[in-house]
């Protein structure tokens, strides 16, 4: 059995499905079917900055926009934003919505769900503290924070039709948090 085509690279982002292909020994035919790729952060990476702010995720549009960023938040590269739109494609790429500072309202306290890092190094926000997991469902990035005891989760919806960034968000527990941004 030979393994071949794209599969996730941590440090980008980039996640698709691979390709497994199986060789039929009776036949000699080839036969392949898709492999999920599994991304599936914790705490480990994603309560350092160094080690989140290095993966990066991104989601396109189909007609040559698309979302993209780091696990933690921080931009770390021009072209990271919640929405960068083909204004004239194919090239003509512009940044539209750079991001949004984002909080939760709990049980009287607040907590940061997003992150900056400032030209002189400050962070601030220091919304990665409270991330719990990031993972991929599909190829949509889905965070999930941590709030006392509530876990609200953010999401990046695939099929940003028209250039307009799509972003949901849940509360995992009845008691979840008011989320603001």
């Amino acid at each position: 059995m030979v393994e071949h085509g794209r599969s996730a690279d941590l440090l980008s982002g980039h996640c698709t499905e691979s390709t497994r292909v199986s060789e039929n020994k009776n036949t000699g035919h080839h036969a392949s079917r898709p492999v999920p790729v599994t991304v599936d952060f914790g705490r480990e990476i994603c309560c350092s900055l160094e080690a989140a702010a290095e993966r990066e995720w991104r989601v396109t549009n189909g007609i040559g926009g698309f979302a993209s960023g780091t696990v933690a938040g921080p931009a770390t590269r021009r072209y990271h934003g919640l929405l960068v739109g083909a204004l004239a494609p194919p090239l003509g790429r512009t940044l539209l919505v750079a991001g949004l500072e984002e909080t939760a309202n709990y049980d009287e306290s607040e907590y940061a769900l997003s992150t900056c890092r400032w030209v002189d190094g400050t962070v601030n926000p220091r919304g990665y503290i409270n991330l719990e997991r990031f993972r991929l469902e599909g190829s949509c990035p889905v965070w999930t924070f941590a709030c006392a005891d509530a876990r609200p989760r953010r999401q990046k919806q695939e099929g940003m039709a028209r250039d307009r960034p799509r972003t949901r968000r849940t509360r995992v527990r009845d008691c979840g948090p008011e989320i603001r941004g």
